[in-house]
């Protein structure tokens, strides 16, 4: 074997050696990537269990019946430490929506896509009374027979029988289940605040006035 034979080989050799190492540090590399990311997921699934069992021992406020409670939750007082906690706690102060459980279920129809039940707690920022509910959603072919679905989403109020009947009246129509289109989500949320806050407002403004009254001593 010549030498330049015997260096060529020397050199693909090395080549494979340098290749192998690199492969074994991208490998490194991404174990350590997966690791990072099951703490994180962890994390953020442990803050989610705290939060729900915070929200489930909430329970009555002493200020006020049922769902109403006073003093808007927040959840533990962890800050997120990954991006899409950062980004959900974010929605959450944005919105003054809180999402403790969701959930996933089999359309009763055959063919249509899964369905998705969301257990909510709606918190009014300047009222600081919250509402519980759930929203499902799900598909349902269109009217016109053809082959489009339409989303769905589906409001249950729940807990309301631990509230006033004054309050479940100021709700109107959201002491009721109904059905509207997904699309109109932003319309919901917006709706729902402004009916939270007067329903809310009202409820405070008769427990004021009957804190208020004097006692009238019969002569």
């Amino acid at each position: 074997m010549t030498r330049e034979a015997v260096e060529e080989e020397k050199r693909s050799l090395e080549q494979e050696v340098a290749k192998w190492k690199e492969a074994a540090n991208q490998e490194k590399q991404r174990r350590a990537e997966l690791e990072q990311l099951e703490k994180e997921l962890r994390f953020e699934l442990n803050a989610e269990i705290e939060r729900s069992k915070s929200l489930a021992a909430k329970g009555p406020s002493r200020d006020g019946p049922g769902s109403t409670t006073k003093g808007k939750f927040r959840g533990p007082g962890k800050e997120p430490t990954s991006m899409e906690g950062r980004v959900i706690r974010f929605y959450e102060d944005l919105t003054n929506l809180l999402v403790p459980k969701h959930y996933m279920e089999k359309s009763p129809h055959e063919g249509l896509p899964d369905e998705w039940c969301f257990s909510c707690v709606y918190t009014h920022a300047e009222t600081s009374n919250a509402l519980n509910f759930s929203l499902r959603l799900f598909s349902e072919p269109a009217p016109d027979g053809s082959d489009d679905l339409i989303d769905q989403v589906k409001y249950t109020p729940y807990e309301l029988d631990k509230e006033t009947d004054e309050f479940r009246e100021k709700l109107g129509f959201f002491n009721t289940p109904f059905t509207f289109e997904r699309s109109q989500l932003h319309v919901f949320l917006r709706s729902l605040g402004e009916t939270v806050q007067n329903a809310a407002a009202d409820q405070d403004n008769a427990s004021e006035n009957q804190g208020g009254e004097e006692l009238v001593y019969p002569e």
